[in-house]
């Protein structure tokens, strides 16, 4: 996949897509599905991929422009790498 991933992020009390990599968000949404629905779209439009994150900042699915279902990351691997993270800070 040569276009850059679409990420669906959680933005204070609403939700974001982002592009990979860019510090700006695209698009704003009341609610996380309405986000995930956006990014996919984008995603077919320029064959990308979905990384949809958690309130709590970790990915918790994928979405291979719709040719993949949504993979759930296991909740203990985030805390693993969430940990590694911090204690490399």
């Amino acid at each position: 996949m040569g276009a850059k991933s679409q990420h669906v992020v959680p933005r204070g009390d609403k939700w974001a897509v982002r592009k990979a990599g860019a510090e700006r968000v695209t698009r704003h949404f009341d609610t996380q599905q309405e986000a995930i629905e956006a990014a996919r779209r984008i995603a077919r439009n320029q064959g990308s991929d979905v990384f949809i994150f958690g309130g709590d900042g970790c990915i918790r699915g994928r979405d291979s422009v719709g040719n993949a279902p949504v993979r759930r990351v296991d909740s203990a691997i985030c805390r693993r790498t969430m940990t590694l993270i911090e204690a490399s800070s």
